[in-house]
């Protein structure tokens, strides 16, 4: 599975990167097949926002986000 990794806006972290890769592996356990994800950080003022995004085959994606 790759993992790719956006920031708009943000610093990320060394560590921060690699907490979000290893719960997203942990995450992609339960789903079959997932073939890509994409996390991304975003930063607006004082909000700060991430989105996970798990790509399978057939277009089924599973997203998750929080602020």
């Amino acid at each position: 599975m790759n993992v790719h990794f956006h920031a708009h806006h943000a610093d990320v972290s060394d560590h921060m990167r690699k907490r979000a890769e290893r719960e997203v592996r942990r995450a992609a356990l339960r789903i079959p097949r997932v073939v890509e994800a994409i996390v991304r950080f975003e930063q607006d003022g004082a909000v700060r926002r991430v989105s996970v995004t798990l790509r399978a085959p057939q277009n089924h994606d599973l997203v998750a986000s929080a602020e």
